[in-house]
């Protein structure tokens, strides 16, 4: 599917929630993360002889009591088929997000995951360095060995001990 039409259900969507867009983007993210740890749910998803009720259901199940409006999003998703676009779906509700709300989004890789402290106390430290607001999106890469790699828009700060010790070879392979 075309991304102009994924960011129009974005769009569409973070919209329609409102006050509530942190909490379906979280949520969304939450269902993302689920469907990419088993496959075979968005197989039972895609099913025809399935249900949409029994569908959303087992889909929702982990969520709770989500919002109406993320109900009736994966309803559609489900209707139309675009369940596999749920990823993306996350990746462009995260930018509108961002975007509406001002922050400047920070992808960080790391080796290890972040505490909640260490993200805040990141945030806190490049939203002075930047001079703007932002918000950090955390993922482990355990091939960084240590330190981080930090992408604001298409600047990237490599500090990982895996980027230290490819600097060093690069510069004894040019000696």
């Amino acid at each position: 599917m075309e991304t102009s039409v994924l960011r129009n259900y974005a769009v569409a969507l973070y919209e329609e929630a409102g006050e509530q867009a942190p909490q379906v983007l979280e949520d969304l993210s939450r269902l993302a993360d689920g469907l990419a740890h088993a496959p075979e749910a968005i197989r039972l998803a895609e099913h025809p002889g399935i249900a949409l009720e029994e569908k959303l259901r087992v889909l929702l199940l982990p969520l709770g009591q989500p919002p109406p409006v993320l109900v009736r999003f994966v309803a559609l998703l489900l209707e139309r088929r675009y369940l596999r676009e749920l990823p993306r779906l996350v990746r462009l509700l995260s930018e509108i997000r961002y975007e509406r709300e001002g922050l400047l989004p920070v992808r960080v890789e790391c080796a290890a995951p972040l505490t909640a402290e260490q993200t805040a106390r990141l945030e806190a430290a490049l939203a002075r360095l930047l001079r703007h607001k932002v918000k950090v999106t955390a993922e482990v890469v355990p091939d960084l060995l240590g330190g981080l790699r930090l992408q604001a828009d298409s600047e990237v700060l490599d500090q990982s001990l895996s980027g230290r010790l490819e600097r060093i070879a690069q510069h004894l392979s040019r000696a």
